[in-house]
Order: structure tokens, then sequence, then C-alpha cells
């Protein structure tokens, strides 16, 4: 810090930074604070489809978000902790941003990437309404099958819960529906909500 020459003392620094971004242990500094929505923001204004002039996208923008969700042809993926943070970053805020649009053309030709990115990014995808039908099913289609993966239990679940939702609301073939909620009942209990379980077997298909 002090070798980047800011005028302002390093200590300083340090301790105006952790009073906004509190370090998660004592020997650790200038940690970012998670959910960060300052950083969700400032992400959704660099990102092509919002609607305010006041603050153009950057044509690199698309690129370097598939970049770090492992989705860029030709480039190694990332660890999967850093697919996981961006991509969980990136569904963070649907209610504000227009996310989905990117995630979906991520995750249309590249749905492994969710079940990368692991549980916590997939509960966040869960949380997302406009993503479109196709993409939901092809990210649940490479979920692992109830008892397979207990680290995924809560995400596949949600994301499972999702698609089923839509396939009900959407589709007129009853056995389509009915097939539906019985995956989800199978993926509820494998996440330990029995009660939820329960409601879902009782619901209409």
């Amino acid at each position: 810090m002090a070798g980047l020459g800011l005028g302002t003392p390093t200590e300083r620094i340090l301790k105006d930074h952790a009073v906004c971004y509190p370090a998660m242990f004592a020997d650790s500094a200038l940690e970012p604070l998670y959910p960060d929505r300052l950083a969700e923001d400032f992400l959704a204004l660099t990102i092509p489809r919002h609607a305010l002039s006041a603050h153009p996208p950057a044509i690199w923008a698309p690129r370097l978000v598939r970049v770090l969700t492992g989705a860029a042809e030709g480039r190694p993926a990332p660890p999967a902790s850093r697919i996981a943070r961006s991509m969980t970053v990136l569904t963070a805020a649907p209610g504000r941003w227009p996310y989905v649009g990117v995630m979906d053309q991520i995750l249309t030709t590249s749905p492994h990437l969710a079940r990368t990115a692991g549980n916590d990014a997939l509960m966040a995808l869960a949380q997302v309404d406009r993503s479109c039908t196709d993409t939901l099913a092809a990210v649940v289609a490479t979920l692992p099958a109830p008892g397979h993966d207990g680290d995924l239990g809560e995400g596949a679940a949600a994301m499972v819960r999702r698609l089923t939702l839509r396939l009900i609301r959407e589709s007129t073939d009853i056995s389509v529906r009915a097939a539906a909620r019985a995956e989800l009942v199978e993926y509820v209990i494998d996440a330990g909500q029995d009660v939820m379980a329960t409601e879902e077997s009782r619901g209409d298909p």
C-alpha cells in the first residue's frame, strides 16, 4: 500500500477500508464485503442491457464475464471458487439489474458451469425468475441425481423447484407436470426439506 504513493498514510487507508469492509480474520485486511451491493451495481452498469444512458456499458464487459465464469472459448477455465464467486455476483441482484440476459446466454451453451459454481451459485440462480425455461432445463439436466452429491443438495432442489413451477405453469401436458413434481419431491427430500417435500407431494400436477 505504501508503495502505491496514494498520498494518505497506509494505516489510515487500512482503517478506513475496514470500516466499510471489515475483514473476517484478525490478521487479514482489504477484504471485500459479501454480498457487495456497490460492486453489484457497478458491474451491472458495466454490462450491456441496462437503460441508464449516463452510464454507458463497456464493450469488453460481455467477453470478461465469459472469461470469469469459465465460458470463454480458447481460455483455460478459472478455479471453481472464482467461477462460483463470479456467477453468484452476476445473479445476486435480479430485482435491480437484468443480469439474467447475460447468464442465460452463458448457461444455455455451458449449463455445466452452474454445477461447477456450487451450491450458493445454484441457490442464487434459482432466485432469478426471468431465466428462460430452456436454460433452467439445461442446468437441471447437469445436476447430480438425489443422493449423489450432498454438497449440492439445497441448490439442486432450488433449481429443480424453479423449473418445476415453470413447467406446471407453462405445460398443458399433465404427464409432464406430474413427472416434474415427482422429481422435485425427490430432490427436496434429498435436501432434508421434509416439510416442503410433503407440501409438494400434495400439490396439483
